[in-house]
């Protein structure tokens, strides 16, 4: 059993994402990466439904309908961290038979280094736009001013260079 315990804990703390097993919103499990990304220790939230102080309020009212309804599909929410930090996270979520009792374990990621890089790509596909239309302004100014170089031309052929009109 022991040994068995320890497999998991090693699992759970192995993954890239906040690991969290929860009855109702009450932590009964959370892995070493809950406590880095959350800032919480597992001492202070096991046994506690901390979902309010690591959730938005408007995130909120989402996962508690998720959990009234069994809704298991992943979301996308605000996680807010210890210090007060708010940051995009997903969260997937399936239920699970853990100490003889149906549960849900969550799955989180944080979100904000791939929102910073939809941001800057979002950017830069605007300055592209951008560039794109001014480049396309530039070539229909530069075509009339073709014509209305190619016509001075043509009438400055007809009038000789110390002429009143060639000026």
């Amino acid at each position: 059993l022991r040994t068995s315990e320890e497999q998991f804990k090693q699992l759970a703390n192995a993954t890239w994402e906040a690991v969290v097993i929860h009855d109702k919103g009450v932590l009964l499990q959370v892995n070493d990466l809950f406590s880095e990304m959350f800032g919480y220790s597992g001492e202070e939230v096991l046994g506690e439904n901390v979902l309010n102080q690591i959730f938005t309020n408007s995130s909120m009212e989402n996962i508690r309908k998720r959990i009234e309804t069994d809704d298991l599909s992943y979301y996308e929410a605000e996680g807010v961290r210890k210090n007060g930090n708010v940051f995009p996270i997903e969260v997937r979520v399936r239920k699970i038979l853990f100490q003889n009792r149906d549960v849900r374990v969550a799955a989180i990621r944080d979100l904000t280094e791939r929102k910073e890089m939809e941001q800057q790509l979002t950017q830069s596909q605007k300055i592209e736009a951008l560039g794109t239309l001014a480049g396309g302004i530039a070539h229909d100014f530069n075509n009339i001013l073709s014509a209305i170089i190619g016509y001075s031309e043509l009438l400055l052929l007809g009038h000789d260079k110390g002429s009143p009109t060639h000026n």
